[in-house]
């Protein structure tokens, strides 16, 4: 319990949340979800994506699209169009997958990169990296919970007392030093050296989709 509560914590501070008492709600929400995928209802569920999303470093464009998306599924639970398994599995494959972790990076392009006294080629290049390193997340093809994140939120916080702060700004080799993390486990894992353009809610749909497909078919063959 422990370990997924320090896990789900430092998720939600790279998420950009700015307020103490809401990370500690958010991580122990989180985790809740996590660990009661069957009892939770899709109300419940609901309610607390729609807090997450709001307060994450989102466009106002994807922030209500991913509300679209809630809405839509909330429906479907409601008319019983979405099974209880399948809502279950959906929940799951959510909190299992990579995007999490790669709406993370939106604060730090906002509050670190964007801002840093950079020529806009290098910050070009930068973001390059990063957005392979989100699309790496988001597909599967770099684990989040590795080494590598937790020299990057090394990076990024200090410590105060008990609890761990995000930094206000990043210099310039704590920035290149993140960012060559983000390279290394890009090139690593072979993902192209290119600038890869995410829309955060189709992806979501995506990972959405199939894992209520994957219920479908497994509910299909359990019949036969």
């Amino acid at each position: 319990m422990e370990k997924q509560e320090e896990k789900s914590n430092g998720l939600l501070k790279f998420l950009g949340i700015g307020c103490l008492g809401f990370i500690i709600l958010g991580g122990l929400t989180t985790w809740y979800v996590v660990n009661n995928i069957k009892s939770i209802t899709a109300e419940v569920a609901q309610s607390i994506a729609e807090t997450l999303i709001s307060k994450t470093e989102l466009s106002e464009e994807d922030k209500k699209e991913l509300m679209l998306i809630l809405d839509e599924i909330t429906e479907e639970v409601k008319k019983g169009e979405i099974s209880e398994a399948q809502f279950s599995a959906m929940l799951q494959s959510f909190s299992e997958s990579g995007l999490l972790p790669a709406l993370a990076l939106h604060f730090f392009e906002n509050t670190y990169l964007s801002k840093a006294d950079l020529s806009q080629e290098e910050k070009d290049e930068m973001l390059k990296h990063l957005s392979r390193y989100r699309w790496g997340l988001i597909n599967e093809k770099i684990e989040y919970f590795t080494q590598s994140n937790t020299k990057i939120m090394d990076i990024v916080s200090v410590k105060n007392g008990e609890t761990d702060e995000l930094k206000q700004e990043l210099t310039k080799e704590e920035l290149e030093t993140a960012i060559q993390i983000m390279k290394d486990a890009a090139d690593t894992n072979n993902i192209a050296d290119k600038k890869y353009k995410i829309e955060v809610a189709k992806e979501i749909r995506k990972v959405l989709d199939r894992a209520k497909n994957k219920t479908l078919e497994q509910e299909s063959s359990e019949l036969q």
